[in-house]
């Protein structure tokens, strides 16, 4: 199974998601490709300096990652499509048409963090950490 996690820049949110969502499922599900991109992220932007701090306070290694965006490829390879915020799967149904059967939206938006304090960041992978294991619960387990 390849699952898409995607937020707008592609430097925070999805990148958190994804290393979390990576943790949650390795030992429950093996076979699990877990990849991040965002809606409107430039290529090659590193993740967030507190995203890496925040994520570093868990054991968990983000300084690698390099923002991309959503491509139709992506979405080709991808079985499900998991946005941190409902409107961003509106925003890929705009450019990309129907996703209907890829498309899961997490139990409640995931504000921003982008340029916020190391609360907001821990706010947000907190948040992104309990949404997505009951999404894993849901889906994958």
């Amino acid at each position: 199974m390849n699952i898409l996690i995607v937020c707008t820049g592609n430097t925070c949110r999805s990148p958190m998601g994804a290393a979390l969502l990576r943790l949650l499922s390795e030992s429950r599900v093996p076979r699990v490709a877990i990849d991040s991109a965002g809606v409107r992220a430039e290529l090659g932007a590193p993740a967030a300096e507190e995203a890496i701090r925040v994520m570093g306070e868990l054991g968990i290694d983000i300084s690698s990652h390099t923002s991309k965006p959503v491509t139709s490829e992506l979405l080709l390879w991808a079985d499900n499509v998991v946005v941190v915020e409902k409107s961003l799967g509106k925003d890929l149904k705009d450019q990309f048409g129907e996703l209907d059967s890829k498309l899961c939206a997490l139990r409640s938006d995931v504000s921003d963090p982008f340029q916020g304090s190391t609360a907001k960041y821990r706010g947000a992978r907190d948040q992104l950490n309990q949404l997505l294991l009951l999404w894993s619960e849901a889906f994958l387990f």
